[in-house]
């Protein structure tokens, strides 16, 4: 029985029992799981899940085989020939994208509080900050199953954030089956 979905992560559990309905869902990939509470929140609701954050120190003791430090655009090396019915993310796409662009060794020190008030210099960070995402969707779609799902749900101020777009999924060969404003499901066709 469902007790407590962490913070935040209500509208993510309802995309993911409602994709569960019309899907066979058994695997389940969280990235950018933190220390792993929704990961453990899914095993108990049944699920074989796992989850991978690249920044937390610690993990709960009780997943431990479960969690994997790492980055999204390497799944490929950390997993292998493990493959998922469904990767989740509560967001991550428009979070990682922007925080490893803007706080990282990509932008020198003293453009750190430009980047944030010159608009030219916002939109000029804008395509670096787009191919990571797409390389971050790319990741993710090579590491589903055949008919898997990726599920984000973004919680982002309008205007703050660069969000993957519908044509950058398809691109991918992703199947689009929802695309609104701070969520998106979209399925691997093959």
């Amino acid at each position: 029985m469902l007790t407590h979905i962490p913070y935040g992560y209500e509208r993510l559990f309802e995309l993911i029992t409602e994709q569960s309905s019309t899907h066979q869902i058994r695997t389940i990939l969280e990235i950018g799981s933190g220390s792993g509470n929704f990961v453990g929140l899914l095993r108990k609701q049944g699920f074989d899940a796992e989850g991978i954050e690249g920044k937390v120190e610690s993990y709960r003791d009780d997943l431990g085989q479960w969690l994997h430090r790492g980055d999204v655009v390497q799944l490929a090396e950390i997993f292998g020939d493990k493959f998922f019915d469904m990767i989740i993310a509560q967001g991550v796409f428009c979070h990682s994208a922007q925080f490893d662009y803007v706080f990282s060794s990509y932008l020198p020190p003293e453009m750190i509080i430009p980047a944030f008030i010159d608009p030219k210099l916002r939109e000029e960070l804008k395509i670096p900050i787009r191919l990571k995402i797409e390389k971050m969707l790319r990741s993710c779609f090579n590491q589903l199953n055949p008919n898997g799902l990726l599920v984000d749900v973004e919680n982002y101020v309008p205007g703050d954030c660069v969000f993957f777009t519908k044509e950058s999924a398809e691109r991918i060969v992703y199947r689009v089956l929802r695309y609104e404003p701070k969520e998106a499901v979209l399925q691997k066709p093959y």
